[in-house]
């Protein structure tokens, strides 16, 4: 999980860091997750993304959705100036819904 590894551990110890790839954590426990990267981030691969979807599928979480648009730097947030990536929010609402998780 390069990029998110480095981001998260920097310079701690082997340890420490052999216990941060989130998707040894996924477990049938996983809350609902919604996920949306861009396929050309160059701080944090897409496959981290995959990965954690994948395994969210694996271990039956219940609602897990994920989203990866073609083009797009890291860290856009809501993506204001980035059009096709600001749907991305319209995406979250859908799947909010759909999952009874708006009140």
């Amino acid at each position: 999980m390069v990029g998110s590894h480095r981001g998260a551990v920097g310079d701690r110890t082997r340890a420490l860091a052999a216990d941060i790839p989130r998707c040894r954590h996924v477990s049938a426990n996983t809350p609902p997750t919604f996920l949306f990267h861009t396929r050309d981030d160059d701080t944090v691969p897409v496959q981290n993304a995959l990965v954690f979807y994948t395994a969210c599928i694996e271990h039956g979480v219940r609602a897990a959705e994920l989203h990866v648009y073609q083009h797009g730097p890291h860290g856009v947030a809501l993506a204001e100036e980035f059009p096709v990536l600001a749907t991305w929010t319209e995406r979250l609402a859908d799947w909010l819904q759909f999952n009874g998780l708006l009140s």
